[in-house]
């Protein structure tokens, strides 16, 4: 997920809302992006995803169930207000079976029922939630995502289709997940101070060597001499199926200061 976006809020261990907006990736589609999230967790897991994309937070959590265990659903805006009326209570996120059993005795059913409860009525009943209930039946969720993951590491790796043993080869590949590593640092607006290489080989063990540098990298670019060292001095008496590259001991790079010109 976070290959996507840093706007990641974790649910459970296998759910989390994500923030697209604004970004181009995919044609600027938050329907292309489910997609090839879900296609990369079967990829890297074979676990299949479901997937819910709507324009806030209560309908996409409903849509990620329409579809389940393998497909997405998509809420849209002209579609909210009549996928809303024919829900049952019980489908609302934030309404669970107590809250529903005491809806049903106030003769609210579906979410056409709720709509059309008064907010005064709802909150005098269940409080500050009554209003939440009031707005959820009228398609309203303005909660933000909330990511607050504070990242310990960036990483890309691949799994290569037929094990490889050619250094050529090798290196481009590794100088391909450098490149994507280094891009989401710079969409995390971070900066990094250490690199890590990772190597699987045919018989899936696995080894890493990193280096710290004094300071940050600068560029993907900056990384490719120590890369090559690294990779040097990684065994290699068997062909090798998967490469990865990781950066840490990371840092805002707001926090960084300018460099002074000392020939101004």
């Amino acid at each position: 997920m976070y290959r996507l976006t840093p706007h990641v809020e974790p649910l459970s261990l296998d759910e989390a809302y994500l923030d697209v907006t604004g970004l181009h990736v995919h044609k600027g589609s938050a329907t292309l992006m489910a997609n090839w999230l879900r296609a990369q967790i079967l990829a890297h897991t074979g676990l299949t995803a479901s997937a819910g994309v709507s324009f806030n937070k209560m309908l996409a959590k409903i849509a990620s169930d329409i579809n389940k265990p393998n497909g997405t659903a998509i809420i849209t805006p002209a579609d909210a207000d009549a996928f809303i009326s024919t829900l049952p209570i019980e489908r609302f996120h934030g309404i669970g079976k107590a809250t529903a059993k005491r809806l049903h005795a106030m003769g609210v059913s579906t979410g056409a029922d709720l709509k059309r409860m008064q907010a005064a009525v709802l909150v005098q009943e269940f409080g500050k939630r009554g209003q939440f209930y009031h707005d959820i039946a009228h398609g309203r969720d303005e909660r933000a995502v909330k990511s607050e993951r504070a990242h310990k590491s960036v990483g890309s790796e691949t799994t290569f289709k037929d094990n490889l043993s050619n250094n050529h080869e090798l290196r481009i590949q590794i100088y391909e997940q450098n490149a994507d590593a280094f891009h989401q640092l710079q969409q995390k607006q971070l900066v990094a101070y250490t690199i890590t290489l990772k190597v699987k080989y045919a018989d899936f063990t696995q080894i890493t060597r990193s280096h710290t540098l004094s300071t940050a990298f600068n560029s993907a670019d900056s990384a490719h001499y120590w890369l090559d060292k690294l990779f040097l001095d990684i065994p290699r008496e068997l062909p090798i199926r998967l490469v990865g590259v990781t950066f840490s001991s990371l840092a805002p790079a707001a926090q960084l200061l300018p460099q002074l010109n000392l020939f101004d």
